[in-house]
């Protein structure tokens, strides 16, 4: 905070005295009696998670429905569950629940682990097989909040020590605090220059295998007080806070590493081991990822489970807790074969047996926690944390929070409040900030904002100010000149520098199809006339557009055509994405998820599906009325790409319903400008195949694709313009009805009143904005506006079900 505005404080005796305008006035506030302004503040957060609570109270049922559960992974006692679902997922890890079958079995506890766009992993204590067809996961999830929140109040009731919290507000003159010149500079600059610390081209010459740029960060990011490491995509961020870790922990302090994901703790933790391989407080079980892992390399990476470290110090319990679990089963099982008639014998036995693994569960679980107090690096979850007591009472001289701009202030405050010597936050405020369930002022101002912000590390940064709290990586590994170009420019300050490796590769991946040798392609859909719309769930306002996903799938399948390419395709829109994993869920090294899913990976080649297009008045919130969180998520989209980055959107539509400083005409204009290539969507659909997706020259040769490997089908048209009222149509639906079909038909008056007198089911009402044919089990075939136009076919059950969901319709 500059000095002007602290002195205009000190002066106004006046202080506000409505909560949120302390919420507000909190940050931009300096007087002398920091304690009262930080006992109100935390009062003000400690509310906003009151009214969070409410909000996801009163967001969705608790049940959820679960479908084609498939085991993933064992940790432990712990067997991972991974389920697909639609519902949208208000849900924190580690929420606990109950999973209940369809059949007579007995409900097992459960916990979430992570929540994805179309599925979540659940941990389970029970082995179910392999593949679950259905389940109901009633969810508990308002616990975590309670939790935070009795943490947040117990700090304030005892205010022990209140100096990194003022930190965090700004409260805290900086003057004071040299700028080290080694540090990465975090002014905006050219980047046709060499960095100043080049990555050490002898690895023999680095530490731990980094750049002089990420040992200097890693080194600022161990020194008391608050600090901010900002790594932009791509610089190594994750090894450096490895490397920051791994030097704390070396020299003798305690070591605590949270982030708001369980994938999250996973890779850097994993990191951390790895780099501490040679240390002696790995092998001797003093680093240790606590909580349920995620990823599999996690799960393999035994020297940090604490599971997997006291079953190796007592295999003998652990077989014998195996053996009784069989026993279990077995008996319970024989309960269940004896209902409604008792059987005390068995009552007896499956108690004793119960007995038994509560007390070997108790030995173990003993062994755990004083692994855990006696550890020297512990990470997990912020959800771990302040829901356990062992967790929150660690005595830790560090925090070091990865992923910062996604962690939920209050977490971070109640951190904060633990007064560790050093609190480093890890991340990237050009990324994705935290997610506000409540619409009410006090939680978005809490629950919305990031560390980043309410620090004022953005707003020095924005005016040029130095700020001694933080280092810069500045050097990107992962995406090509074209793409990080593009990227330094509209997200960055043209802060960022390519490493040649990076460049060299990208230029080796940019040679596939589409627009082969070309790093950036813009599929512009313009010239087809895609249609976007709502999805039809109660409440929800994410966009579909069927067409482009048509557009999109082919893409994907041409680029999946080189076997060495891994292959992200992603939307802002959840709806989107359901239609193109239907679409693409076979096809092999293909992820599909939104871009706030898809934060912290990245692929070969990368197909964003912008979506929005005609009828809808202009882009979204996620793609442009918000323009600091649409510039964070097209940012964190297009920066996946190692080196083929092809964008499918409605250039028309986007020219003329945005401002020419939109952050996707920002993104689109500069990639082009550095060398991106824009190609009409109709060359590219011309002979247009894959496994899932066929285009057609026109409508009704889509719909004769549709319907002609199937046996008297069940087909309903629906017809969106006057235009389709022809003879042309009536002679159609009469051939179709000749062939055994059983019709329904939707449209304008224009079309129905040309077969009132054909056996035929007819509705004016439009299925949707685009013309459709749907045929259960088979696919869908959507349309131009015109008869005439190419008209796509999408195949298959799993597409016909999501587009029924999507227009909510059940099939």
């Amino acid at each position: 905070m500059d000095k002007s505005r602290r002195e205009t404080w000190r002066d106004d005796a006046e202080l506000p005295t409505d909560r949120v305008a302390v919420l507000n006035w909190s940050t931009e506030a300096m007087v002398n009696d920091n304690d009262g302004l930080i006992r109100d503040t935390l009062a003000g957060i400690a509310h906003a998670v009151t009214e969070e609570m409410s909000a996801v109270a009163a967001d969705q049922s608790s049940r959820y429905l679960l479908r084609f559960g498939r085991f993933i992974g064992r940790v432990g006692p712990n067997h991972l569950w991974s389920f697909e679902c639609d519902a949208e997922w208000p849900l924190q890890p580690e929420s606990s629940g109950q999973l209940h079958f369809e059949d007579d079995r007995e409900p097992l506890a459960a916990t979430v682990v992570a929540v994805g766009d179309l599925d979540l992993v659940l941990s389970l204590r029970d082995e179910l097989g392999d593949s679950i067809a259905s389940a109901t996961l009633v969810a508990q999830p308002l616990f975590i909040y309670d939790a935070l929140r009795k943490r947040l109040n117990d700090s304030t009731e005892q205010l022990l020590d209140t100096s990194m919290v003022a930190q965090l507000l700004d409260l805290v003159d900086l003057e004071s605090e040299d700028v080290d010149p080694t540090r990465p500079d975090p002014q905006p600059q050219s980047n046709t220059a060499e960095p100043d610390d080049e990555p050490a081209e002898d690895e023999d010459n680095s530490v731990w295998g980094l750049s002089a740029e990420q040992l200097a960060a890693a080194e600022h990011a161990t020194r008391d007080g608050l600090r901010f490491v900002w790594g932009p995509p791509g610089t190594g961020k994750t090894s450096t806070l490895a490397a920051s870790v791994a030097a704390m922990a070396g020299i003798g302090r305690r070591v605590m590493v949270v982030a708001h994901s369980n994938v999250a703790v996973d890779v850097a933790m994993t990191r951390v081991a790895a780099l501490m391989a040679d240390s002696p407080l790995l092998r001797e079980g003093q680093v240790l990822r606590v909580g349920i892992p995620q990823l599999a390399e996690a799960r393999d990476c035994a020297e940090i489970l604490p599971d997997e470290i006291i079953g190796g110090r007592f295999p003998d319990l652990i077989e014998r807790r195996r053996e009784l679990e069989k026993e279990r089963r077995r008996l319970s099982g024989a309960m269940r074969a004896a209902a409604p008639t008792p059987d005390s014998k068995l009552a007896h036995e499956l108690a004793a047996v119960r007995a038994a693994q509560a007390e070997i569960d108790q030995q173990l679980t003993d062994g755990q926690n004083q692994l855990i107090r006696d550890a020297r690096v512990v990470g997990c979850t912020l959800s771990k944390l302040v829901i356990d007591n062992l967790l929150w009472s660690w005595k830790r001289d560090a925090v070091v929070i990865d992923e910062a701009s996604m962690a939920g202030l209050p977490f971070v405050f109640a951190l904060a409040m633990d007064a560790p010597t050093t609190l480093a936050c890890f991340g990237d405020f050009r990324q994705l900030p935290p997610i506000a369930i409540s619409e009410r002022e006090g939680a978005k101002a809490w629950f919305g904002r990031d560390v980043f912000e309410i620090a004022e590390v953005v707003g020095r940064i924005e005016a040029g100010i130095p700020d001694p709290r933080l280092a810069v990586l500045r050097t990107q590994y992962r995406m090509g000149a074209v793409i990080a170009g593009a990227v330094s420019k509209v997200a960055y300050f043209d802060l960022l520098f390519t490493d040649s490796a990076a460049e060299e590769r990208a230029h080796r991946i940019s040679q596939v199809s589409p627009g082969a040798g070309f790093e950036v392609v813009i599929i512009d859909t313009s010239d087809i006339g895609t249609r976007c719309e709502f999805d039809g769930a109660h409440r929800s306002f994410s966009r579909f557009n069927l067409r482009a996903a048509g557009v999109t799938a082919l893409v994907a399948h041409q680029l999946a055509q080189d076997a060495s390419l891994e292959i992200g395709v992603i939307s802002p829109y959840r709806a989107q994405v359901a239609a193109l994993f239907a679409l693409l869920r076979s096809q092999p090294r293909t992820a599909t998820a939104t871009m706030h899913r898809f934060q912290g990976s990245e692929r070969d080649a990368v197909v964003i599906d912008l979506a929005d297009a005609a009828p809808m008045k202009g882009p979204s919130r996620l793609t442009a009325r918000d323009e600091n969180l649409a510039l964070r998520l097209l940012n964190v989209g297009i920066s996946r790409a190692r080196g083929k980055l092809v964008i499918v959107a409605d250039l028309a539509f986007l020219r003329e319903t945005s401002a020419s400083t939109s952050p996707p005409l920002r993104f689109i204009d500069e990639l082009t400008e550095r060398g991106g290539i824009v190609l009409p969507a109709g060359e590219l659909i011309v002979d247009g195949h894959s496994p899932s997706v066929t285009w057609c020259t026109d409508w009704w040769s889509s719909v004769d694709a549709l319907v002609g490997p199937a046996v008297n089908p069940v087909v309903e048209l629906s017809f969106t313009d006057p235009s389709f009222g022809t003879a042309d149509t009536v002679e159609r639906v009469s051939g179709l009805l000749a062939r055994g079909m059983a019709l329904s038909v939707r449209g304008p008056v224009e079309v129905a009143s040309l077969l009132e007198d054909f056996d035929v089911r007819l509705r004016l009402s439009a299925l949707g904005a685009a013309p459709m044919a749907i045929v259960e089990g088979l696919g869908v075939a959507v349309g131009g506006m015109l008869p005439c136009e190419p008209a796509v076919v999408l195949k298959g059950a799993a597409v016909t079900a999501v587009v029924q969901r999507l227009l909510h319709r059940e099939g």
